[in-house]
């Protein structure tokens, strides 16, 4: 079993295809023992590799799946809280971890550009009715540790690869060797350059997510952002009021 450990908008579906791909599968079976076959080409939207599909755990309560892993197995976790990672943290198997210190304002673009049905959207729309919308979205930007950093790093003294968002939209060929180098598993090579073809495509079109995001960044008054602040942090909290 091989765990990628990341947040949502991080590209680890990605790179668990390239995993399932470059080792060779042609088909690959999933916790629920469901059987697909694996493409060649997963990206639907470009942007997104979401055209193949792969184990993904996202809720606390599921993470006992894991039991239900294979030697074969790829599973993608997207930690709910910092005790998500320390019970993941306790396996033996391989795991990647994605660090979400390192552009963590891009990512938090990302993460409201790509995610379907993405919450922070909603609140966007929801503050934008008070606000201008182009405010809410630099004092979210601001806030990006809220909805990016919920778990800390491990040691380094562990044993896991680490990744952060430059590695996986920017160098990804270049680190794929050193990801399957610590995974201990051989690259397919009559399958590398159909892979380069699609990364580089993947590439060009998952740049520049912050710039878009803010388009026409604004002066803001410090009682405007001190407002948006707190009904940002209540949303977080639980406690947003939407009248």
């Amino acid at each position: 079993m091989i765990l990628t450990i990341g947040t949502g908008g991080s590209g680890l579906t990605f790179l668990n295809w390239s995993i399932i791909y470059l080792r060779g599968d042609t088909s690959y079976t999933f916790l629920n023992k469901e059987v697909d076959e694996v493409t060649d080409n997963p990206l639907l939207t470009n942007r997104t590799a979401h055209g193949q599909k792969k184990d993904h755990i996202h809720l606390t309560a599921d993470l006992k799946k894991l039991h239900l892993a294979t030697d074969q197995s790829v599973v993608y976790i997207v930690p709910s809280q910092q005790s998500d990672l320390e019970y993941v943290l306790q396996f033996k198997e391989k795991k990647i971890i994605f660090d979400p210190y390192v552009l963590s304002e891009e990512l938090l673009a990302r993460m409201c550009s790509t995610i379907p049905d993405f919450p922070l959207n909603n609140l966007i729309e929801t503050l934008s009715l008070k606000y201008d919308q182009q405010i809410v979205k630099q004092v979210l930007i601001e806030c990006n540790k809220f909805f990016t950093r919920y778990y800390t790093m491990p040691e380094s003294d562990l044993d896991y690869f680490n990744i952060n968002y430059i590695d996986v939209f920017q160098n990804l060929d270049q680190r794929i060797y050193d990801i399957f180098n610590y995974l201990e598993l051989s690259i397919t090579t009559d399958r590398v350059s159909n892979w380069l073809m699609i990364y580089n495509k993947y590439r060009s079109v998952n740049q520049n997510f912050l710039s878009t995001f803010l388009s026409n960044p604004v002066e803001i008054d410090n009682n405007i952002q001190m407002k948006i602040f707190k009904e940002i942090v209540a949303w977080k909290n639980g406690s947003f009021q939407t009248t």
